[in-house]
């Protein structure tokens, strides 16, 4: 029982990433992309964009192992709940950020972590399809 629960540590500990990120304000998230935009040579929004992207496709990643390894979801259940979990979990933040001063709840950024969620659902169907594992892991 422990083991399976323990595999739902990683989108545990990414949900707090991406919680603790959207608490900073305005001023102090633009403090963050301005190191990455130097470093790069990219502009601020683009950085903000491809890191919304990121975390949630590697969020969603992570849902991946809870649900077929914690919880031993079939394929077809496994990729619609990493789907509906990452989504809701992405419009909770937006919403959380119209809470933290110099920041808004914008759907559009739902939108765009969507990119990510739905890449890693994409992936994760295909390894799934190519190694025949429809099976339930839990079965």
């Amino acid at each position: 029982m422990l083991k399976k629960i323990l595999w739902w540590v990683p989108s545990l500990v990414m949900m707090a990433v991406i919680f603790r990120l959207s608490t900073d304000t305005g001023e102090e998230s633009s403090s963050l992309s301005g190191i990455f935009t130097g470093f790069l040579g990219m502009s601020e929004f683009l950085i903000r964009k491809l890191a919304h992207v990121t975390e949630y496709f590697i969020l969603t990643l992570t849902l991946f192992l809870g649900l077929r390894k914690g919880i031993g979801t079939g394929t077809k259940n496994t990729l619609i709940f990493m789907f509906v979990i990452a989504v809701i979990y992405a419009c909770s933040d937006e919403l959380h950020q119209t809470f933290v001063g110099g920041r808004s709840g914008r759907p559009l950024d739902v939108l765009i972590d969507s990119i990510g969620i739905v890449l890693a659902v994409l992936i994760c169907g295909i390894a799934m399809k190519k190694t025949g594992k429809k099976e339930s892991y839990g079965q």
